[in-house]
């Protein structure tokens, strides 16, 4: 890629398009074939399909009972009117006394759990409610995540099960309309099939946008035009857009091409409705213009089913008793091909065709159309109360509350995400939202960052014990201390509480972003050399961000300003800060939204009880590990490279009753003295969150990470040690490095995982004269017994996006990626092989400083049961002569026109010996194939 050869290459592709269709799908595990099963505490639906075959239970091919079954049970479809292609012969009806034996025997295991009295009825009513609670907050989280209101919009139902559903889920939505297409359940192949052809082309063009550059798009358009070589019809139409994307952004806000100002104009509406706001500088560019020629006309040929021309309803079918949210009603059946072009069909009722089934619930009123469209529209506008008397947890809204926080805790990620500024946390993503009890207890979290979200409980925790009689309805605070709960000094979080009408605090919402800059003595906040908190940047210890609902923006850029070491960026920190804040509004809404939906005794006991269910399953899983009945002991230790010991020994008691009885003790005694000339101290909140992380993944089931996980569990960790530091000790390096070696002891006590790479690591960069970047590289995760670790992945603790290399360069042109790459043959080998790095090569085209934080230079990833090491990583400098130098694992370097640095990120550690005879085999079999796991010479 050097000199001429580089003038060579970009001549050579500069005529090269690459264009591929792809479609963001989001999949929720909730459908016909999603298995029922009982966990010991809560009803689950999937997220294990049956599949087709064996399918359902009522298929008669031995499968198990889903969501197709209690439909059945419950009268949601009319058996008889199912084809004869069921059962051993092929040639029977579906079968219903399968599925009332299946339910019979699951809902006394369920009962004898809970000591409840739930009839089958009940049970497969409850298994569908959480089936519809999980595709409504599937639906409502993708709607969020672009900007609309799922309020605004019909429900268009297809799928030969969604007219089962349909209602429930608008009515969970507060959805009025609902669309039932005739063709409903094929419509995917219907569309297929009546597609009109089309041809596409687009172009990336990275142009800044004005008025000038907008006019000329209209000769690039015409270029583009001309290539699409098959477009032979007169009758065509042509359909021109535009990606538009502020200076600095990375996402795109597609447009049509029209004149300047209108485009212009759509831009801030449609900015506007995904971020909520209209930026006041419009500096915008052009990414790529796309332009499509398509057959004029319908895209829909007319689709008559139904020429009749009387009104009156017919003679239902026959009656079927159907499981309504109120109790079971006998429903009138009609046949659809019978009913007239026109007229009003009130709820309750069902219409079939050949193809599917329409369940109108009471609450809905169907439109029937004459071109066969049967549209319903929701009759009761109020929100009915779901209130529990019971005061034990019950099975199904146990499950349902469980993904409603979740949702929750997603929605206002997607919303601190479109509302961001930084490329840290708008683009890498790094941030966590999470919902909290009264008491600052974690209740339910998004799936963002670990080391956040063990943490952030202590944040809150430490606000409310400093400002809870002070505290009232419009206020937030903000803060980043590591010794109360904070992660580093980068990470600031935003604590909003929520007040009852009496103005009791109810619960509290929670945002932590990773700010790019939170001042300091080297941009990005992370000097390796730190002897103090202060060489970090500043620390903000609780403080008011919001008083009355108005923004203390004074109050806080002195903050950012009165430290020997300032923020570098304030602009950028407030807007990210308003972000947070708009991310906590937006839990705080939906939970008003939920409490007037349940009642608040109801989602405050659920909060309770969804923490006593972790703890349950955490007991479960910690039960695996007794031996017939005996006490599990286990130790592990593992070094820094700078030889700083990390112990960890774990024993697990079963007490008289387990798993209700289990307990377990993890002590960090032995491990090594905090460190007073660097930042590798893990303040005691990260400890906390990496033993919290690690409950959390034994316990194989999709359970929220909260703090009940950790109820059972002692953790020991002595004052003084490098993992709780003394206050004012540096912390950087120890919530990104060294909270990946307690995770790999811990998983190596247990014995459940090789190590993975151990580091994210960090590398910084300032190129002369533009702005610091920031990035965090991905490597090999351990093996286990049952898998080989993943290669090129972010591991445990940290879970970011990494700038794609294009991008990257776009954003600071002066720095080439001419490296990156899977680092074959890095992973550990064993029965199972560990994961393996990446190689990373950034060249600088100015001068620069770089910073790299990064371990497992010196000690690799260890194998466990037998498994090899995996590789070591290492860190280069290469000067503009090619010659090369191996940097240390912590640094900073100056580096000239024409140098690179080369980052070689760890390999994951194996799993248990490899079987020699089967490699024997293998080799024989294949002796003059490739070695494709010959490692290369970084290796």
């Amino acid at each position: 890629y050097d000199g001429e050869f580089e003038k060579v290459y970009e001549r050579e592709i500069s005529d090269v398009r690459l264009h591929t269709e792809m479609l963001n799908i989001n999949t929720v595990a909730s459908g016909g074939g999603s298995i029922l099963w009982f966990d010991g505490n809560k009803m689950r639906v999937g997220p294990e399909s049956a599949g087709a075959f064996p399918g359902p239970a009522c298929y008669g091919f031995e499968g198990p009972l889903t969501i197709t079954d209690a439909n059945l049970l419950t009268g949601r479809f009319v058996a008889d009117h199912f084809p004869k292609t069921f059962g051993k012969d092929r040639n029977s009806n579906i079968d219903p006394e399968i599925v009332r034996k299946k339910f019979h025997d699951l809902t006394g295991e369920i009962n004898g759990s809970i000591k409840g009295d739930l009839s089958p009825q009940d049970a497969a009513s409850g298994f569908i409610r959480i089936a519809n609670e999980k595709m409504a907050t599937a639906i409502k989280e993708i709607s969020v995540s672009r900007g609309f209101d799922v309020r605004e919009y019909a429900l268009v139902c297809f799928g030969g099960a969604g007219g089962q559903h349909a209602c429930d889920v608008a009515s969970l939505l507060e959805m009025d309309t609902i669309i039932f297409n005739p063709l409903g359940s094929v419509m995917s192949a219907y569309g297929i099939g009546l597609s009109r052809l089309s041809s596409k082309n687009a172009r990336t063009v990275l142009l800044d946008h004005d008025e000038g550059t907008h006019k000329e798009l209209s000769e690039k358009f015409d270029d583009m035009f001309s290539e699409l070589a098959d477009v032979t019809n007169e009758n065509i139409m042509v359909d021109k857009k535009i990606d538009l994307r502020l200076k600095g952004a990375h996402s795109f806000i597609t447009v049509n091409y029209d004149e300047y100002k209108e485009s212009i104009e759509a831009f801030k509406q449609r900015h506007e409705k995904i971020f909520g706001f209209v930026p006041e500088d419009l500096s915008l560019e052009v990414v790529n213009i796309r332009i499509e020629v398509k057959d004029e006309g319908e895209f829909f040929p007319e689709f008559i089913e139904n020429n009749k021309e009387e009104s009156e309803l017919p003679s239902p079918l026959l009656h079927q008793w159907v499981q309504f949210t109120g109790g079971p009603v006998d429903t009138p059946v009609f046949d659809r091909e019978s009913l007239p072009a026109s007229g009003k069909l009130t709820g309750p009722a069902i219409v079939i065709d050949s193809h599917s089934t329409l369940i109108i619930d009471p609450d809905f009123e169907a439109d029937l159309k004459g071109d066969g469209m049967i549209v319903l529209k929701r009759t009761a506008k109020e929100r009915k109360t779901d209130t529990v008397q019971n005061s034990n947890p019950d099975p199904v809204l146990l499950e349902v509350f469980n993904n409603l926080f979740m949702g929750i805790s997603t929605e206002m990620g997607y919303v601190l995400q479109n509302t961001a500024h930084s490329v840290n946390i708008k683009e890498r993503l790094d941030f966590s939202c999470a919902v909290f009890d009264a008491e600052g207890n974690l209740v339910a979290n998004a799936p963002h960052i670990p080391v956040h979200l063990g943490s952030m409980a202590d944040t809150v925790k430490a606000v409310l014990s400093d400002k809870g009689d002070i505290m009232q309805p419009g206020d937030a605070y903000v803060s980043n201390n590591p010794y109360r709960g904070g992660s580093h000094l980068p990470d600031i979080t935003v604590v909003c509480p929520v007040f009852s009408d009496d103005r009791e605090i109810m619960f509290f919402t929670a945002a932590r972003g990773h700010h790019a800059d939170i001042g300091g003595s080297t941009p990005g906040s992370f000097p390796p050399e730190a002897e103090h908190i202060d060489d970090e940047g500043a620390l903000i210890d609780g403080e008011l961000l919001l008083r009355d609902g108005e923004f203390m923006e004074e109050d806080i850029r002195w903050f950012f300003s009165m430290h020997k070491h300032g923020v570098r960026n304030e602009d950028e920190r407030i807007a990210d800060l308003k972000a947070q804040v708009a991310s906590c509004h937006k839990g705080v809404d939906e939970l008003k939204n939920v409490i007037e939906r349940f009642g608040l005794d109801t989602v405050k006991a659920y909060m309770g009880h969804i923490q006593d269910n972790a703890e349950f399953s955490v007991k479960q899983s910690l039960q695996k590990f007794l031996g017939g009945g005996k006490d599990f002991k286990g130790s592990f230790e593992d070094k820094l490279d700078d030889d700083t010991l990390i112990k960890a020994s774990i024993t697990i008691n079963g007490g008289e009753n387990p798993p209700g009885t289990v307990k377990a003790v993890i002590d960090f005694t032995g491990t090594g003295p905090q460190h007073d000339k660097d930042n590798l101290n893990a303040p005691l909140s990260v400890t906390r969150s990496a033993v919290l992380y690690v409950l959390r993944t034994i316990t194989e089931r999709e359970v929220p990470l909260n703090s009940g996980c950790l109820k059972p569990v002692e953790i020991v960790v002595p004052e003084g040690t490098i993992l709780n530091p003394e206050y004012p000790l540096p912390v950087a390096a120890g919530n990104v490095e060294t909270s990946q070696r307690v995770v790999d002891v811990l998983l190596g006590a247990l014995g459940v995982a090789a190590a993975s790479q151990g580091t994210m690591n960090n590398f910084l960069f300032e190129v002369k004269g533009d702005t610091p970047y920031y990035e965090t590289i991905a490597g090999g995760a351990g093996a286990t017994a049952t898998a080989d670790g993943t290669s090129g992945v972010q591991v445990h603790m940290t879970n970011t996006r990494i700038t794609d290399p294009e991008i990257l360069e776009v954003r600071h042109p002066n720095i080439l990626v001419k490296q990156f790459r899977i680092r074959r043959g890095s992973g550990g080998g064993g029965a199972r092989k560990g994961g393996d790095g990446i190689t990373r090569e950034i060249k600088f085209l100015k001068p620069a400083t770089a910073t790299i934080i990064s371990e497992r230079r010196k000690y690799a990833p260890y194998g466990l049961n037998g498994g090899k090491d995996g590789g070591k990583g290492e860190n280069i400098r290469v000067n503009a002569k090619g010659e090369s130098e191996v940097l240390p694992n912590r640094t900073v370097v100056d580096l000239k026109k024409n140098e690179s640095i080369i980052i070689h990120t760890p390999g994951g550690g194996g799993f248990g010996k490899k079987d020699a005879t089967k490699r024997l085999r293998k080799k024989k079999k294949k002796k003059s194939s490739f070695r494709r796991d010959k490692q290369d010479e970084n290796g």
